[in-house]
């Protein structure tokens, strides 16, 4: 994963929950408290840590990449 971008599990081995339910009920918590957003379906972004949106983007749909077209022009 990139910086910025984790996981449910992720959070639970840097954070050392051992309990699926309290990692899932945490991150609920830092979501309505606007410190992280929910991707998509279990992937999470730390809102202050301005992942670039390819990272994200290629986290959430892949495998996927990023033409060289698209990435020179940026």
């Amino acid at each position: 994963m990139g910086i910025g971008l984790l996981t449910k599990n992720d959070f639970q081995r840097v954070f050392r929950i051992a309990n699926e339910n309290t990692a899932y009920k945490l991150l609920q918590r830092l979501t309505k408290k606007g410190v992280v957003e929910l991707v998509r379906g279990g992937l999470y972004s730390v809102v202050d840590a301005h992942t670039p949106e390819f990272t994200i983007a290629n986290a959430a749909y892949g495998p996927s990449y990023i033409s060289l077209e698209t990435a020179l022009s940026r």
